[in-house]
């Protein structure tokens, strides 16, 4: 079921310990909720050295959280980039239409979806 309400969702790109460049092709993108949307990602690795790399993200704020859901996405599946490499990631996700009978999200009007990609070494650490 698509409404009509919109929802600007902006999307925040982050890297953490990896000679990465990891940006979204677009910054916000006004959805419709209830309508399938995709969203790419653009990463190129300007290290020496091929490097493997791990999506986490968060949705800002968190009560709309379960709102937002993913059909195909890059994240917590462990990338590889080889030196001087580009790739393209690419997401797909809708806005649930329960949204509108929540009373904590429904006059939102903006979300941010933040995405940083980790190196793999880091999650050895942990």
């Amino acid at each position: 079921m698509v409404l009509d309400k919109i929802v600007s969702v902006r999307f925040d790109t982050n890297v953490n310990n990896l000679t990465w460049d990891f940006k979204a092709k677009s910054n916000v993108m006004d959805v419709k909720v209830g309508q399938v949307n995709k969203i790419e990602f653009e990463v190129e690795n300007y290290g020496d050295d091929t490097t493997y790399g791990v999506a986490s993200f968060n949705v800002s704020p968190a009560s709309f959280g379960k709102y937002y859901s993913k059909l195909g996405c890059f994240c917590f599946e462990k990338q590889e980039l080889k030196a001087g490499e580009k790739a393209t990631y690419v997401m797909t996700f809708y806005l649930d239409p329960e949204l509108v009978n929540d009373p904590t999200v429904k006059n939102l009007q903006d979300v941010t979806m933040s995405y940083t990609f980790f190196s793999t070494d880091y999650y050895k650490q942990s």
